[in-house]
């Protein structure tokens, strides 16, 4: 252990991390700038009520959302806020998507927001209309370029728990397509050059879409060995895998030209809780009850094919959820 920090109440977030800092939020309400090397406080920010949500930082500033329906960018360099964005519905959860001149964000009040970065002023949003079960709170948006017709543009795409994945314009929040096809919920993936998505759908199937013309185009469809996968954790991808996490512990590598599961590894009978790929072909796993591995993505092995999840994960998404963000409220703040 390099070093560690003990913030005033629960971590579940993931931190952002620049050279020189580590970005963290904490369900005791303060977003936190850590040095990377020693993890001493540089500053921190306190929004007043538990954050889940993740952060993001582009142009010197930190973006992130809180659970009382407010949208924040604080200055990097001595944690000072440019603005506050009010009037968001619902708790934020996810990382926002950046661009050069906006942020986006889901939240669980069925709302995604586009909100410009120099004002804090919201630009357009988009209502599933379907009720705060079907948002897109969870997934984290992608800002992507796209080429159509001749021309260059970019378009923002996002996920809802109401199995839509849909592709935005940036500048008005037009749809630019969508499409329920492959009934994911709320994980999505895509290739180092962000021309292929991948949708992890609530049965057995991981589907691989061409996004890069501006469209919806179906390239390959894999079936996997479990017969519905809710857990919401994200998917992590190299040019040669994209690797899928599970409610079973298990980590299966599937081959990014379509030919099939590479391999499969067991890591823990508890919920995989975050993939990162590190470099040198490691992939950093941890899960539930506290696992951290390292798997050489080259060298795993495959256990038997098909997967039975334990009686402590037969519990629906929403009920997970529900635990989830009691155990984020229950603590009293500081």
């Amino acid at each position: 252990t390099v070093w560690t920090y003990a913030t005033g109440n629960k971590v579940f977030s993931a931190p952002f991390i620049t050279s020189r800092l580590v970005v963290v939020t904490s369900c005791d309400g303060f977003v936190y700038a850590l040095d990377k090397k020693d993890g001493s406080v540089r500053w921190r920010y306190d929004t007043g009520y538990p954050i889940v949500a993740c952060p993001a930082v582009a142009g010197g500033n930190v973006y992130v959302g809180s659970s009382n329906g407010k949208f924040y960018s604080i200055r990097l360099a001595d944690g000072t806020p440019d603005w506050i964005a009010d009037g968001l519905d619902g708790y934020i959860e996810s990382r926002p998507a950046i661009d050069g001149r906006r942020a986006y964000i889901g939240t669980w009040g069925a709302m995604f927001y586009a909100i410009d970065r120099r004002t804090g002023e919201k630009v357009w949003k988009f209502d599933t209309g379907r009720g705060r079960y079907f948002s897109p709170g969870a997934c984290w948006p992608v800002v992507l370029p796209y080429r159509k017709d001749g021309k260059s543009s970019e378009q923002v795409i996002v996920l809802s728990s109401d199995y839509f994945v849909r592709a935005f314009n940036p500048e008005d929040g037009k749809i630019l397509w969508a499409s329920d096809e492959a009934k994911g919920r709320e994980s999505l993936g895509f290739s180092p050059d962000g021309k292929t998505m991948y949708i992890k759908g609530i049965k057995n199937n991981i589907t691989a879409v061409d996004v890069s013309k501006g469209s919806y185009t179906p390239l390959w469809n894999t079936l996997m060995p479990y017969e519905s996968n809710f857990i919401p954790t994200r998917m992590e991808t190299t040019e040669e895998y994209v690797f899928i996490p599970t409610e079973f512990g298990v980590v299966h590598a599937v081959r990014t030209d379509g030919s099939g599961i590479a391999w499969s590894h067991k890591v823990s009978h508890s919920a995989v809780t975050s993939l990162k790929n590190a470099g040198d072909h490691r992939l950093i796993v941890m899960t539930m009850d506290g696992t951290v591995i390292s798997i050489n993505v080259f060298a795993a092995y495959s256990p038997p094919p098909t997967e039975s999840p334990p009686p402590l994960f037969t519990s629906s998404l929403l009920m997970v959820r529900a635990a989830f963000f009691t155990l984020a409220f229950s603590s009293p703040m500081r």
